[in-house]
């Protein structure tokens, strides 16, 4: 039964299934305090329930107060009737095995700086008397900055006192366990150090120093098998750092650094000196001392003495070699046989099948697995064409392969076919690659079109995809805007419609008017459009028509008419020049003796009336004035001029 999605301790929701060994891990959000956290499960024993949670409480609490920056932040510790649960923080990143996989060879700067931090971590569980047991690069991670975060302090422990403590069996990761673990004996920080040793073997190997077809025969090479020399596989590593691997996987614990501090300055010191590279130098030379009595040469036996030492010397070596091989079956054969016989009868008695968990995903196959006390390893994800996503493509051990109970198995998980790049299909003609996307694969294809401004129709001008993404096509809906080209639109019949409302009925249309001539017309009222170019058909929107408007029918013909005409000035007789009638009248007197005569002028032509005076003025003398007329085609004009009233001319003017 899934676990996703269920809420522990009432505020930690799991989310996501990340992996396993002694626990099954989920990511998880903390629904009080809002972040994500790291979720871990551990199987309680049904048959010692209160038993097995008091002491995976006990072991587990000390490490909450552990608080250091190369540590995985304990958050909180609680129980139910089917786990044990262990909550830590969120580590973005990967373990140290998959980053020795992904980046070897690891030079020897970055292997340094990652040992010291391994080594801090684990220094300061020492201090507050926390002893790891499980130390390996499953258990260390890496952050976004690369920084080293050991977790699961206190697990190997706890587990060992719970599940496991009836079945006798070792815990530990087998790879990396030390020859004390191994054995069953008691252990202490020096066992943290020799499994630290063997990840900086790893770091630099790229792999472990020991394999083996079963954890039986790996165990036994940790106990009895020197490690092998790092300079076998990398030749660049500093006879120092080789010395540090040797001190801290010796078998004997009295033999190892006897805290992390020991290493840490030996770390430090690494580069700054070189221990000779001497075939003598070997691990006998420990065994020398200096204080010893220095034994004097041998003097060579007379004749007589040679024949009896003759006759001494098998006897000798048959008891020499008699006493050597008591001391080899006592000392080494007799463990190692013991050690075999508790292996290969408590363990290999106890060993079971991996199950077909092949095709299952990862929270069926620990469920699968938790039946015959197994747990899920490492998880790989890969692509896979043929098999669906989350199931299982492979396990290691394979599946009916004999495995010891708790072993955990590594399982390469499907993330289905790869996803694929998204083509570029923006300014290619649809009819051209419409086979290509219909083979691509696409949930769905959605065609929409719309006019541009170019003249391409038929050309994809946008898609909702980005180009070069990766995608599942099945699982996409694909948007292709395909161009119609430049827009046409048919023109209607203006003639007939004023001037206003041809234009409107064009811009409403999206077209530009343009009147580009007013002309007259016999049969179009003024103000209304004669003339549209083009008449009809269709026309790209935007385009402009042109308009002639009417100014109605063509006025007649005219003429312009002028005349100059003297005006005579009449004099008029007085009394007094009646008496002096034989006087002669002076020009100049007469002059200055002349009244105002009033002239009226009266024109009747294309503008005016002749029934209106078109003039007024006053002479005293003759004078002389311009007549201007328009005359019409097929009319005629006429002026009258009278002064005081009299008509002195009276003239009709024809076209």
């Amino acid at each position: 039964m899934s676990v996703i999605g269920r809420i522990f301790s009432d505020r930690y929701q799991l989310k996501k299934y990340l992996g396993g060994g002694m626990s099954s891990v989920y990511l998880a959000h903390d629904i009080i305090l809002e972040r994500d956290v790291v979720v871990k499960l551990i199987k309680t024993d049904p048959n010692n329930l209160d038993k097995s949670k008091n002491r995976f409480l006990r072991e587990v609490q000390s490490t909450i107060k552990l608080s250091h920056p190369n540590v995985v932040s304990v958050y909180d510790v609680d129980d139910s009737d089917e786990y044990q649960i262990l909550v830590t923080e969120m580590i973005i990143g990967p373990t140290l095995k998959t980053y020795i996989r992904d980046n070897h060879p690891l030079s020897i700067e970055a292997v340094v700086s990652l040992s010291r931090m391994i080594l801090n971590g684990i220094g300061h569980a020492h201090e507050a008397g926390v002893i790891h047991r499980d130390i390996k690069p499953q258990n260390i991670l890496l952050n976004e900055n690369n920084d080293v975060k050991i977790t699961d302090f206190g697990i190997a422990k706890a587990m060992s006192e719970t599940r496991m403590t009836e079945t006798n069996q070792v815990m530990g990761s087998v790879q990396y366990i030390s020859p004390e673990q191994a054995k069953g004996q008691n252990t202490d920080e020096r066992t943290d150090i020799y499994s630290f040793g063997i990840v900086l073997y790893e770091m630099l190997a790229g792999d472990v120093p020991f394999h083996g077809e079963t954890p039986v025969s790996i165990a036994l090479k940790q106990i009895s098998e020197e490690i092998p020399d790092i300079t076998d596989v990398r030749d660049d590593v500093p006879v120092s750092l080789q010395n540090i691997i040797k001190k801290c996987t010796a078998k004997n614990v009295e033999d190892r650094y006897r805290h992390t501090e020991e290493v840490f300055e030996a770390l430090v010191q690494y580069d700054t000196f070189e221990a000779p590279e001497s075939d003598d130098l070997d691990d006998d030379e420990d065994d020398y001392d200096a204080g010893a009595e220095v034994v004097p040469p041998v003097v060579a036996p007379s004749a007589g003495e040679t024949e009896a030492v003759e006759d001494e010397q098998p006897r000798r070596r048959r008891g020499i070699g008699c006493l050597l091989f008591l001391i080899f079956f006592f000392l080494i054969l007799l463990p190692l046989l013991y050690i075999g016989y508790i292996f290969f009868t408590d363990e290999t008695r106890n060993y079971v099948d991996v199950p077909n968990i092949v095709g299952q995903t990862v929270e069926e196959a620990t469920e699968s697995l938790a039946e015959f006390e197994l747990g899920i390893g490492d998880v790989e994800e890969i692509y896979h064409d043929d098999v669906p996503v989350d199931a299982i493509i492979s396990a290691s051990p394979e599946v009916g392969e004999s495995v010891a109970p708790a072993s955990t198995i590594d399982v390469v998980v499907s993330l289905g076919h790869a996803p694929s790049d998204m083509p570029d299909y923006v300014g290619e003609i649809y009819e051209d690659v419409a086979d290509s996307i219909e083979s691509f694969g696409f949930e769905e294809v959605v065609i929409e079109e719309e006019y541009t401004d170019e003249d391409n129709a038929g050309e994809i001008i946008e898609q909702s995809i980005d180009p070069d993404s990766e995608i599942y096509p099945e699982e996409k809906t694909l948007t292709l805007v395909i161009s119609k080209g430049i827009e046409m639109i048919e023109v209607e019949n203006l003639i007939g419609y004023s001037e206003s409302q041809a234009i409107e009925m064009l811009e409403e249309a999206g077209l530009e008017a343009e009147v580009v001539a007013r002309m007259y017309s016999d049969n179009v009222q003024s103000g209304f459009v004669m003339i549209q170019t083009p008449e009809d058909g269709e026309i790209e929107i935007g385009e402009t028509v042109e308009l002639t408007i009417s100014v109605g029918p063509e006025p007649p013909q005219q003429r312009a008419y002028s005349n100059t005409i003297n005006i005579p000035y009449t004099y008029v007789a007085t009394e007094e020049d009646e008496d002096d009638d034989d006087d002669e009248i002076d020009d100049e007197d007469a002059e200055e003796e002349s009244q105002l005569q009033i002239v009226r002028v009266y024109i009747s032509d294309a503008n005016h009336s002749i029934e209106n005076v078109y003039e007024v003025f006053g002479i005293t003398e003759d004078s002389f004035y311009t007549v201007n007329m328009t005359i019409m085609e097929n009319s005629s004009g006429r002026y009258v001029i009278t002064v005081d009233d009299e008509v002195i001319e009276d003239a009709t003017v024809p076209y």
